[in-house]
């Protein structure tokens, strides 16, 4: 299995992967990390990390600003953990630098550094 297969699989089954340093901390409902899953995880997750722990020039440039004001609306849509762009739904990937979103429908890098 493909580390992009396996993110595929859990997100259909909301399972939330989050990088916090060299930590790769698991958020799933009740049952679903079997033992199987949970080696599998731990087998990939020096990918797993790569993938997931954007570098600073893979984060997203594209920022929308208010027609009225001209001031930057990422913020308030991160607030939301909704994409600036889409308005699909973020995935918080690391706590770190103010948290670093992931919108897995653009598959852009957002942050909260304005």
């Amino acid at each position: 299995m493909t580390v992009q297969a396996l993110l595929q699989d859990l997100t259909t089954r909301d399972v939330t992967l989050t990088v916090d340093g060299d930590r790769l901390d698991v958020d799933a409902p009740d049952g679903v990390l079997t033992g199987e899953l949970l080696d599998t995880l731990r087998a990939n997750k020096a990918e797993l990390l790569k993938l997931l722990t954007p570098q600073p020039s893979a984060l997203s440039a594209s920022v929308k600003t208010d027609a009225g004001t001209g001031k930057q609306v990422v913020a308030e849509s991160l607030a939301r953990n909704e994409c600036p762009e889409c308005h699909a739904h973020l995935d918080l990937q690391s706590k770190r630098d103010g948290g670093i979103y992931w919108c897995a429908y653009c598959r852009k890098f957002y942050t909260m550094n304005e």
